[in-house]
C-alpha cells in the first residue's frame, strides 16, 4: 500500500475570539512525508469493540463503549450523514468509495469507516486513504477516518464535516495539492456551523502573506520560513469560501466543479516513472476554464485582493466577507504602512518579502489627514513582463461598521499599469499591487519585481534617486 495520504486541523473549540493553540494539523505533515515513521501507527485502523451503523447512508462509526460514550458516536455519525446530505447529494460530489479497495488490511467494507480513538500528540483527526482503485481509475483512492473522542460535540461536528470533505477528494483526486486539500475541508466545516469559529485561528497565516501566490503549498513558498504555524492551507479555506461566495452560489456546487475539472484521465498517465506530469490539470486549471480564461482569472484576483481587505477594521456591510460570518480580528490584511501626507513620488523595486508573486499582491495602506483628502496615485511596471494589475480600497475609518462604505477601484491589466485614486479627508486606503500573471501551480513560486511609484498627484515628483524610502514605513500591519 502507498504511504497513505492524511488531512485535518481540529481546533479546541470557543465561542470568544481570544488566539488559541491549534493541535498539530496532520494533513500536510502526511501529505508531504514528513511524520516518517511517526506516521506508520497513526494510518493504522483501531481494534474497536462497539459499532454505531446509520439508518440513512453507508456508514459506520467504530468506538470502545468503556472508554467512549455513546453518545458521542451518535454526534459524529449525525455529522457524518449530514456531511453526506451537504456534500454528496446537494453539492454533488462522488459519493465515498469502499474502503475495503486499495488497503493491505481487511477491515475495510462497503460502509465509510470512521474510529473513535485517540489518533496521535496534537492530532484530532486523520482521514487516511489506500492505492489507486485501479488503473483505470487514476488516482481515485478511498478512504477511512480516525477522530479522536473529545468531548466538544461542535469540534466533533465541524471535525467531521471536514473530514468527509477529505473522503469525497480522494474519491475524485488524491493527487491534488496540500492547499486545495484543505482550503476546501476548511470552507466545509465553516458551512456546516459558521458559529464555530475555530477555523479562524489559521486566517492570519494566510492574511499575513497576501503576496504569497493563491496557489501555493506553504512549504514550497520561501518566505513562509519564519511563519507562524504552518496553517496557510487552512486559513485559505477564506479563498475557497470567497469562490463560492462571489463566484459561485453560495452551495459548494462551484468547488465541487473545480475538484471534477482536476481530475486526470486515466489517458494522462499520472502515476510515477511514467513521464508525465501528476498533477495536470490541476484545481487552477479548473479554475481559469470555469471562469471563462486568464482575463477574467486576473479580474478575478485583483477582485479578491480588494474583497479580502473588507474585514476587521475594514469591515463593511455591502462589500467584502458578509458581516454574518463573524470575522474576527485575526482576519485582517496585512498592509506596508504608508504616510499619505508625506509621499514624495520616488521609483522603487519591490522585494520578496512584500511580492508581489504570480497570483499574489503587495499591499499598502494608510489613512488620509483629518485636513484635507490626498489626490493618490500608484504606477507599477513589472520588471520581468508579468501582467500588473493595481486595485484601491477606499473606507470612511473612522464611521461605525454598520454605517462604513467602501469603494474599490482598479487598473487595467498590463506590464506596466497606473491608476489614481482620491483618498477623502479622515479615510483609510488598501492598494494592492498584482500579479496576475496565470502560471502553473505545480511550479516552485518565483519572484517576479516591480518598479513602484505612490505618490500624491498634487506634489511635484522628487527627482532621480531624490527622497528615497521616505513617506513608507518598515512594518506591517493595519493601517
Amino acid at each position: 500500500m502507498l504511504l497513505p495520504l492524511a488531512v485535518t486541523l481540529v481546533l479546541a473549540h470557543t465561542p470568544t475570539e481570544p488566539d488559541l493553540p491549534a493541535a498539530r494539523c496532520g494533513t500536510t505533515a502526511l501529505l508531504r512525508r514528513t511524520f516518517a515513521s511517526a506516521a506508520l501507527g497513526l494510518v493504522d485502523r483501531p481494534a474497536l469493540p462497539d459499532v454505531l451503523d446509520s439508518a440513512l447512508r453507508p456508514l459506520r462509526v467504530h468506538f470502545d463503549a468503556e472508554t467512549t460514550a455513546a453518545d458521542t458516536a451518535a454526534i459524529v455519525l449525525a455529522a457524518a450523514e449530514a456531511a453526506w446530505a451537504a456534500q454528496v447529494d446537494a453539492a454533488g460530489f462522488p459519493a465515498p468509495l469502499p474502503d475495503d479497495v486499495g488497503f493491505d488490511d481487511d477491515g475495510g467494507d462497503a460502509r465509510l469507516d470512521v474510529y473513535l480513538s485517540p489518533v496521535g500528540p496534537g492530532i484530532g483527526a486523520l482521514t487516511v486513504s489506500g492505492d489507486d482503485v485501479s488503473d483505470a481509475d487514476a488516482l481515485r483512492r478511498a478512504a477511512f477516518v480516525r477522530v479522536a473522542p473529545v468531548s466538544d460535540a461542535a469540534a466533533l461536528v465541524v471535525t467531521m464535516h471536514h473530514e468527509f470533505q477529505h473522503v469525497v477528494q480522494f474519491a475524485v483526486d488524491a493527487r491534488e495539492s496540500p492547499l486545495w486539500f484543505e482550503a476546501t475541508a476548511t470552507a466545509w466545516e465553516f458551512r456546516a456551523r459558521p458559529d464555530v469559529h475555530d477555523w479562524q485561528v489559521a486566517l492570519p497565516s494566510f492574511q499575513r502573506q497576501p503576496q504569497a501566490p493563491l496557489f501555493t503549498d506553504a512549504a514550497a513558498f520561501a518566505p513562509f520560513a519564519t511563519d507562524d504555524g504552518g496553517l496557510f492551507e487552512y486559513g485559505a479555506g477564506l479563498f475557497a469560501l470567497y469562490l463560492d461566495h462571489a463566484v459561485g452560489a453560495d452551495d459548494g456546487v462551484l468547488l465541487r466543479t473545480l475538484w471534477q475539472r482536476s481530475a486526470q484521465p486515466p489517458s494522462v498517465g499520472a502515476r510515477a516513472g511514467d513521464g508525465a506530469d501528476p498533477n495536470e490539470p490541476d484545481w487552477l486549471d479548473g479554475l481559469v476554464t470555469e471562469v471563462g480564461g486568464d482575463d477574467a482569472l486576473a479580474a478575478l484576483v485583483l477582485d479578491f485582493a480588494g474583497w479580502r481587505a473588507l474585514t476587521a477594521s475594514r469591515a463593511v456591510d455591502d462589500d467584502g466577507p458578509p458581516q454574518s460570518w463573524g470575522l474576527g480580528g485575526r482576519a485582517a490584511l496585512a498592509v506596508r504602512a504608508v504616510r499619505l501626507d508625506d509621499l514624495r513620488g520616488d521609483a522603487r523595486t519591490t522585494t520578496p518579502a512584500e511580492g508581489p508573486f504570480p497570483l499574489g499582491c503587495a499591499t499598502y495602506g494608510g489613512v488620509a489627514p483629518a485636513a484635507g483628502a490626498v489626490p493618490l496615485r500608484v504606477e507599477a511596471s513589472s520588471l520581468v513582463d508579468h501582467r500588473l494589475g493595481v486595485v484601491a480600497v477606499v473606507v470612511d475609518d473612522a464611521a461605525a461598521v454598520n454605517r462604513r462604505t467602501a469603494t474599490r477601484t482598479r487598473s487595467p491589466i498590463a506590464t506596466s499599469t497606473s491608476l489614481d485614486v482620491d483618498v477623502p479627508a479622515g479615510h483609510a486606503v488598501v492598494v494592492a499591487v498584482c500579479d496576475v500573471t496565470v502560471v502553473d501551480a505545480d511550479d516552485p513560486p518565483e519572484f517576479a519585481p516591480v518598479t513602484l511609484r505612490l505618490a500624491r498627484r498634487d506634489v511635484p515628483p522628487v527627482g532621480e534617486g531624490e527622497g528615497e524610502g521616505e513617506g513608507e514605513g518598515e512594518g506591517e500591519g493595519p493601517p
